[in-house]
């Protein structure tokens, strides 16, 4: 891992500046937020590989991708859609509780 030069608390490291902690905050909440951006990043990826599979609901997703919850899911799925990586279909679809969700699919580019 790069090192980054640390002046009175701050770090340099260009990652840091855009995950969401203060220029003034410890090293340590720069690390939580770049963890926190892969984590996101991550996710996003997972959700992306389900949808290859076909279109679905947010619980279909969060099944394929067998680690990430509904809620966890449906977090991502908005900010996703405002990226252009996906949209909805326009159809509702029934989960296994028998709740009605919207489903989505990759994005047409």
């Amino acid at each position: 891992m790069r090192s980054h030069t640390i002046i009175d608390g701050q770090c340099d490291a260009p990652l840091f500046a855009a995950a969401r902690a203060r220029v003034n905050d410890p090293i340590t909440s720069h690390e939580a937020a770049a963890h926190k951006l892969s984590s996101v990043e991550s996710d996003e990826q997972l959700i992306l590989a389900s949808l290859r599979q076909g279109p679905a609901g947010a619980s279909e997703i969060a099944r394929r991708t067998g680690g990430l919850s509904n809620v966890a899911v449906n977090r991502r799925l908005a900010k996703m859609r405002d990226k252009g990586l996906i949209e909805r279909t326009g159809r509702a679809v029934q989960n296994q509780g028998g709740h009605l969700e919207l489903e989505h699919e990759l994005a047409s580019r």
